[in-house]
């Protein structure tokens, strides 16, 4: 089931000046650069906890000579690298109406309806090729997967010297 989403139309046909379609294009056109860099700052977030948490678990071990728990590092790892990687996929839908939206006001004969964030956002996540597909190939984009993949293997190879030094 979809999700349903009210459409709102005027009684009569939409009647905007060409400034005053321009303007609110204009107006969505940085709404969405904004929250294009809100991605980016959650992103640093994610990163940070995935290094904190990862290292914590991972120095424990090391401490307490317990090499499981070097594992539940590279689980932890795995975790925040695939929340990064939805993320980064909800910053590429930005990117996408950002993208038409540059073409929009590049035309001369402005074809601006109105904002659809919240719809072509919807849109996009219904059908971005089949979300799991794209956020494995997020995850593999380097500025996603680094630091993950490094604390992931960091925390494989802790466990493997610990096994070998027991």
């Amino acid at each position: 089931m979809g999700v349903q989403i009210p459409q709102y139309r005027s009684k009569g046909p939409l009647r905007m000046e060409t400034s005053e379609r321009r303007g609110e294009a204009i107006q969505e056109y940085y709404f969405l650069q904004g929250d294009v860099a809100r991605f980016d700052h959650i992103a640093h977030g994610v990163k940070n906890w995935s290094i904190t948490i990862s290292f914590a678990i991972i120095g424990f071990s090391v401490v307490n000579d317990v090499s499981y728990l070097s594992l539940l590092a590279s689980v932890v790892a795995i975790i925040f690298w695939s929340m990064e990687a939805r993320w980064k996929r909800y910053q590429r839908i930005h990117f996408r109406r950002i993208s038409a939206l540059e073409k929009i006001l590049g035309n001369v004969n402005l074809q601006y309806q109105g904002p659809e964030i919240r719809q072509n956002f919807l849109n996009e996540v219904g059908t971005l090729q089949g979300g799991k597909k794209e956020e494995i190939r997020m995850m593999l984009l380097g500025n996603v997967s680094l630091p993950h993949l490094a604390i992931l293997i960091l925390s494989i190879l802790s466990f493997f010297i610990l096994e070998f030094i027991n």
